[in-house]
C-alpha cells in the first residue's frame, strides 16, 4: 500500500498539487519549488501544461500567501484551483489566482475572507503602533489583490472585510471569487499552444534558468523547421511475445 508521501509524489507528477492545512513557510516554499519546476520543465519541453491546485486550507503565513498568489498569475500555464472542504484567509486569496474561468469550488465547500490579524497583546505603545501600521498594510495588500481578480472596487472589498465573512460557493461564485461550482472534469486536462519564449528572455521568462531557456528555444526551432523530436517510444509486449520470452529463458537457463 502506497504510504502518504509516495501517493503525493505521485499526484505531482500528474501535475497537482494540495494546499491543505495550515499555510507555513516550508510548506508554501514546496508549492512554489513545485510551480516552478512546472513552468520551467514546459519551458525546456516547448509544452504548455495546466496545472490543478487542490485547497483545503484556513491560511496561515500571509506573506507566504501573497507570493504563492503572485506566482499563479505571473506563470504562463493555465492554472486551476479547487475549494475542497473549508478555505480561508491565504486559502481564499489563493484560490482566487487561479486562471479566470477555471476556478471552482466543490458543492459543499465552505470559502470565508477575513482581513489580516495580530497578536498585540503585552506589547508597548511604540511596538503596537508599528505592529497596527503592518497589519493595515498588509490589509491594503490583500483589499487590492481580492478587488484586481474579482473586478469589485477596493471600497467594497474594503467592507467585505470588516469582519469574518462566511460564504456558500454560490454567494462566493455571486462575488467573483471563483468562476464554477462543480470540481472540474479531467478532460480538461489538455495541453495549449508551446509557449512563444522571446529570444531575449523578457517578461516572465526572465527568471526561467539559462539552461531551460535555451532547451526550449532549440525546441522550438526543430518544431517551426518540422524536425521530430526524439521521444523514448515504450513498447508493451502482447500476452504471446511474454509466453515467447519465458520459453527462450528458460532454454537458456538448461
Amino acid at each position: 500500500m502506497l504510504d502518504f508521501s509516495d501517493l503525493m509524489d505521485l499526484m505531482t507528477v500528474q501535475r497537482c498539487v494540495f494546499m491543505f492545512g495550515p499555510l507555513t513557510e516550508e510548506g508554501g516554499g514546496v508549492i512554489l519549488a513545485t510551480l516552478f519546476y512546472y513552468f520551467f520543465n514546459d519551458v525546456a519541453e516547448y509544452r504548455n501544461r495546466p496545472v490543478f491546485v487542490y485547497i483545503n486550507s484556513l491560511g496561515g503565513a500571509f506573506m507566504m500567501g501573497l507570493t504563492i498568489h503572485d506566482t499563479m498569475i505571473l506563470i504562463k500555464e493555465r492554472v486551476f484551483t479547487i475549494a475542497l472542504g473549508m478555505v480561508a484567509s491565504t486559502g481564499t486569496l489563493t484560490l482566487t489566482a487561479g486562471t479566470r474561468g477555471i476556478r471552482h469550488a466543490a458543492p459543499n465547500s465552505l470559502i470565508m475572507l477575513h482581513q489580516p490579524s495580530a497578536d498585540l497583546d503585552n506589547t508597548s505603545a511604540s511596538e503596537f503602533v508599528k505592529e497596527s501600521e503592518e497589519v493595515n498594510q498588509l490589509r491594503r495588500k490583500m483589499v487590492q489583490s481580492y478587488a484586481i481578480r474579482t473586478g469589485h472596487s477596493e471600497q467594497f472589498i474594503d467592507i467585505c472585510l470588516d469582519k469574518p465573512l462566511f460564504m456558500s460557493p454560490r454567494t462566493a461564485w455571486n462575488l467573483n471569487l471563483v468562476d464554477n461550482v462543480f470540481v472540474p472534469k479531467w478532460e480538461l486536462n489538455i495541453e495549449d499552444p508551446p509557449f512563444k519564449i522571446p529570444t531575449d528572455g523578457r517578461g516572465i521568462f526572465g527568471i526561467v534558468p539559462y539552461t531551460y531557456l535555451r532547451k526550449g528555444l532549440k525546441k522550438a526551432a526543430e518544431v517551426k523547421s518540422g524536425k521530430k523530436s526524439k521521444r523514448m517510444k515504450i513498447v508493451i509486449p502482447t500476452e504471446e511475445e511474454k509466453e515467447e520470452l519465458r520459453k527462450k529463458k528458460k532454454k537458456e537457463k538448461k
